[in-house]
């Protein structure tokens, strides 16, 4: 995508901020624009109509694509705001509906939201080129924290008691920190106190996939990190990542990225 493309053809529809109090529910709706919803203070629920919902934190990122139908719903006071605008051409879906941790870069979308904001708030909206121009920075940003997501957003499954959704995130954590170790199912469920199989059937409970695809995800997402920022071999990143075979890491990767590790070395966003 050309940067003059996206200058030229993005435009700013509408930014907002707002502070709800407890027990705020939004009605059902959609939007014929893209809205990226940020989490400014407090905790607030995403619902997507006939999906998961997303639980969104504090610093954490959504993109709602045209014609979703959602709502927000928050238990406590909270302040959220939305970016809605029109791309200059289609985002992949791989990029919307997810849960969005800026991580290091949430200094850098503080200052570009913050300046967003300031400037639509002058008389006559502030300077669309200078809108178009934030905005377009933003969505890179938004883009390569995108790549370098969570593997898939939990699902929060109401039979589950707060122990056992506990110890479905601790496991999710465990895969997320140790892509490097290949501690079997039953080790891990011994730590838990629990057999392999209900260890198996809790995880999937609340997060909609077995806990060996979880740690798979996690090591690819693991391997596209690496691939970005070392200058290591694709042998070396397979064995970081926890693969022993450099074959079988190569076609995991292509299968679950669409592209080879040398190419998405080669095409990395930055």
């Amino acid at each position: 995508m050309e940067k003059a493309q996206i200058r030229t053809e993005l435009r700013l529809c509408l930014l907002h901020s707002s502070r709800k109090s407890g027990g705020f529910q939004a009605h059902w709706h959609d939007h014929p624009f893209y809205e990226l919803g940020i989490m400014i203070e407090g905790t607030c629920d995403w619902h997507l109509r006939g999906r998961a919902s997303r639980q969104l934190s504090v610093g954490q990122m959504i993109l709602i694509p045209p014609g979703c139908t959602h709502r927000e719903e928050a238990a406590s006071q909270v302040k959220l705001g939305w970016v809605g605008f029109h791309p200059s051409e289609k985002i992949p879906g791989r990029e919307t509906l997810r849960i969005i941790s800026p991580g290091e870069a949430a200094l850098d979308f503080r200052y570009l939201i913050r300046h967003l904001y300031l400037e639509q708030s002058q008389k006559g909206f502030g300077s669309p080129e200078i809108c178009a121009l934030t905005l377009e920075h933003l969505l890179l940003l938004f883009r390569r924290s995108a790549q370098k997501r969570s593997p898939t957003p939990p699902f929060r499954h109401p039979s589950l008691s707060p122990r056992q959704i506990q110890i479905a995130k601790s496991l999710a954590a465990h895969f997320e920190r140790n892509t490097d170790q290949s501690l079997s199912l039953e080790q891990l469920a011994d730590y838990y106190h629990l057999s392999a199989p209900h260890l198996s059937v809790l995880f999937q409970a609340y997060y909609q996939i077995t806990p060996t695809r979880y740690r798979q995800q996690c090591r690819i997402e693991r391997a596209r990190e690496l691939l970005e920022t070392r200058s290591q071999s694709v042998k070396e990143i397979a064995t970081a990542c926890g693969f022993t075979d450099a074959a079988h890491f190569c076609k995991e990767f292509k299968k679950q990225t669409g592209q080879t590790p040398s190419q998405a070395r080669d095409t990395k966003l930055f």
